[in-house]
């Protein structure tokens, strides 16, 4: 497995949990990551472009970016422009949309979290901003609208780090206090162990070109590497080459769930359509766990295999020394 890689960088990131109280059927899950995402994107356009129609946009570029062309458009952070134009990575936010309920009612509560990276981690505000239009717009395709409540950042264990007035949060008006997430190295073992899995969200994972119908140990750790890697070349504060364990010494030994086929349509991008399919359920593997663990636990703040942007990938990790 070669020599460590420890100090290879940190990823600056701000976190923040939005509690709304629904005014109409609202819902939630992984298509309401792709309504939030677009919204916002919609939203942010008109606050921060003076032609927000005009295509392409001349008022900005990516080597002096608005946060709208950073958070959706711009493929790296502008003091490290990409050397292809075609060249494309991880975008420096996700939405983390509420688990366990499908919809809430008019009158319950709903909540979700926003997590920007990078530079744009210290213009959340400006995110914060664009929510504002949006609920009396409404989400998803029966505009459901919603009223915000409350809102407070956090730090990597989910724990509130500064108490901001909620309304000052919402509006944008309170600093984005964050954090930074350093990228783990490599590291031998010997400590044998289990690890139970649990992807409470859709997760597809493609490994060595196959899509994986349970996702392996070693394809989770490959697509966590990839995606760390490309955060923090991207977005981070890198400070050497990133390396992730080539080599696995693990089996899955039992498993329980399915394929989960979830299409969504997404109205603020002309009816394009997201597929949003992956494996729920748990699995459990057995080996050398305590050398990749660490990766695992970046798993869970960051979401990992395809269509993480909008939520899915979530991934909860239980650990058991045996050995």
């Amino acid at each position: 497995m070669g020599e460590g890689g420890a100090g290879a960088g940190v990823l600056p990131v701000c976190r923040v949990r939005l509690t709304a109280f629904a005014l109409a059927e609202v819902g939630c899950g992984p298509d309401q990551g792709v309504h939030l995402r677009g919204a916002l994107g919609q939203y942010l356009r008109a606050l921060e472009c003076p032609e927000p129609d005009a295509e392409p946009c001349g008022h900005c570029s990516d080597a002096a970016p608005c946060t709208y062309r950073l958070a959706y458009v711009a493929r790296a952070a502008a003091d490290r422009l990409p050397p292809s134009a075609n060249a494309d990575g991880a975008r420096p936010y996700f939405v983390r949309p509420q688990l366990g309920v499908t919809a809430v009612g008019p009158g319950q509560t709903f909540r979700f979290e926003l997590w920007a990276l990078g530079p744009l981690a210290l213009r959340l505000p400006d995110l914060l901003r664009a929510l504002l239009p949006l609920q009396s717009r409404g989400l998803g395709h029966r505009s459901a609208i919603f009223r915000l409540a409350s809102a407070e950042f956090l730090d990597p264990r989910g724990q509130p780090l500064e108490l901001a007035e909620h309304l000052q949060v919402i509006r944008g008006d309170a600093p984005a206090p964050g954090w930074l997430l350093e990228m783990p190295g490599l590291a031998e073992s010997t400590e044998l162990g289990e690890v139970e899995l649990r992807f409470v969200t859709p997760t597809r994972i493609a490994f060595r070109g196959e899509k994986l119908e349970v996702p392996t140990l070693e394809a989770v750790v490959d697509a966590i590497g990839r995606r760390s890697r490309d955060l923090l070349q991207r977005w981070g504060l890198p400070e050497a080459p990133l390396h992730w364990p080539s080599r696995v010494r693990a089996e899955l030994v039992e498993w329980s769930g399915a394929w989960q086929r979830n299409d969504r349509r997404s109205r603020s991008q002309s009816g394009h359509q997201h597929d949003l399919s992956g494996f729920v359920g748990v699995v459990r593997y057995r080996g050398r766990i305590a050398e990749v663990l660490p990766w695992l636990r970046l798993a869970e703040l960051l979401q990992v295999g395809s269509n993480a942007p909008f939520g899915c990938g979530q991934v909860k990790v239980v650990y058991r020394a045996w050995g």
